[in-house]
């Protein structure tokens, strides 16, 4: 920015760096190129959604739709003064590339850790462990998660690859997981008998 009166428009704030690093922040300045350097920060959160290439405990290879809202965070002047330092040489393009490949990294990280059947019926418990993992990896750039949300029930299958032969092999997710589904049941339903808590249908038609 030149030399001139600076004003921030409403989701914005001045970020003015002296010589001596120090960072102050404003509505609306009069900026000395000299002795200053000015950057307007958007403040705004940006909303972000892919789908991400995963691979479960299990071995299932899918891609799962992840979706969320980051922001710096505006009531913590340390927090934006993280955020700042980080804009003084990186674009919020940048910023944003960085962002995404967070939430890609911790997605893929905690998938590897549990089976189809485990995310699927612990989704709540899931999701909070994202939001939390990811919140801490963005905490040291003075941003803030505002929304986060993992649609669990849209599993897709990844592309197959010529050269993994083991994936093709493998049946399609849908398969494996009403396969998992149907042996639990299966082992309920033998625990239940065996244990007598259960009339089988042969004592009941006797």
């Amino acid at each position: 920015m030149g030399f001139g009166w600076k004003v921030a428009r409403e989701s914005e704030y001045l970020a003015i760096y002296d010589k001596k690093k120090s960072i102050m922040f404003a509505k609306k300045a009069l900026v000395c190129p000299l002795l200053h350097k000015c950057i307007r920060l958007d403040v705004s959160p940006v909303y972000y959604s892919s789908n991400v290439a995963a691979r479960s405990l299990d071995n299932c290879r899918f891609t799962l739709p992840v979706v969320s809202t980051v922001g710096p965070r505006v009531d913590d002047m340390e927090c934006l003064r993280r955020y700042a330092s980080w804009r003084q040489s990186l674009s919020e393009e940048a910023i944003r590339e960085m962002v995404r490949m967070k939430i890609a990294s911790q997605t893929q990280d905690l998938v590897s850790c549990r089976t189809m059947f485990e995310m699927y019926f612990n989704g709540a418990r899931f999701k909070e462990e994202l939001f939390d993992n990811v919140q801490y990896e963005l905490k040291s750039f003075g941003l803030k998660i505002h929304y986060l949300d993992v649609d669990l029930k849209q599993f897709v299958d990844a592309p197959h690859r010529p050269s993994d032969t083991h994936h093709l092999k493998k049946p399609s997710i849908l398969v494996d997981f009403c396969k998992a589904l149907g042996n639990l049941i299966t082992r309920i339903y033998c625990n239940l008998l065996s244990s007598g808590k259960l009339i089988s249908f042969q004592r009941l038609n006797n």
